[in-house]
């Protein structure tokens, strides 16, 4: 009984609003600094040290302290990765060349707010989605093969070296606090934490030969942002 009444206790402090009107629904735009964690599955090093990051966070209320978040992410970072090819059936690889990661990505899930303030709200949740990521390299001379083919002029300076392009699943969780009380504004001050798999990925612009690939790698991300927020949709009252 006791685990019942606890559990009922939970919900009622989720499910419970302002006794004033609140609006319950929210569109708004933050920045993070991102850094890759080391893996501890496979004790590999993280791809990236630091980070930056843009999002659009859209809040779609269900009820007073419960919401459908989408947020629409950019993001940022160098480091490096490791690419491997083959010349007359060896193997070879590079993993100290200088590497760009870029991306763009969709993540949905729930939000669920806590306590009855109407100046300030702490909150968590949990999204799953996935990114558009690529990956920029600007290659040494220990790789300059990969540069070979006829797409890559290594005199040019402006010349894109051999990069790659995929899409990722991802997953998160997150917690933050809410200051709703400036003006018809909101202040979000929120961490998380995401994980993603990227796969194995051909390299393109790379000598068919060479059957160049970049190598997996586990993207381990704990982030840390501002958010500014705007209410939209009808107010519900309780």
């Amino acid at each position: 009984m006791r685990k019942v009444g606890l559990a009922a206790l939970l919900v009622a402090s989720f499910w419970t609003g302002d006794s004033s009107a609140k609006e319950t629904s929210w569109i708004g735009v933050g920045a993070d600094f991102l850094m890759d964690q080391s893996d501890a599955a496979t004790d590999a090093e993280p791809v990236f040290g630091g980070g930056y990051g843009l999002r659009a966070p859209v809040r779609i209320g269900l009820s007073p302290n419960v919401w459908l978040r989408a947020n629409l992410e950019l993001m940022a970072a160098s480091g490096q990765d490791r690419v491997e090819w083959s010349e007359d059936t060896v193997r070879f690889f590079s993993d100290e060349h200088w590497t760009f990661f870029s991306g763009a990505g969709l993540s949905v899930g729930p939000e669920l707010g806590i306590g009855k303030s109407d100046k300030w709200r702490p909150y968590w949740g949990a999204s799953m989605g996935a990114t558009l990521l690529q990956t920029w390299h600007s290659f040494d001379t220990k790789s300059a093969v990969l540069l070979a083919s006829d797409e890559n002029d290594p005199n040019n300076p402006n010349n894109i070296d051999p990069w790659t392009q995929q899409w990722v699943p991802r997953a998160g969780v997150y917690g933050g606090l809410t200051l709703l009380s400036i003006g018809n504004l909101a202040l979000d001050a929120e961490a998380g934490y995401t994980i993603s798999f990227v796969g194995e990925q051909d390299l393109r612009k790379t000598p068919d030969h060479l059957e160049a690939v970049r190598a997996s790698f586990g993207l381990n991300v704990i982030r840390a942002g501002l958010a500014v927020s705007m209410p939209l949709g009808k107010e519900v009252k309780q």
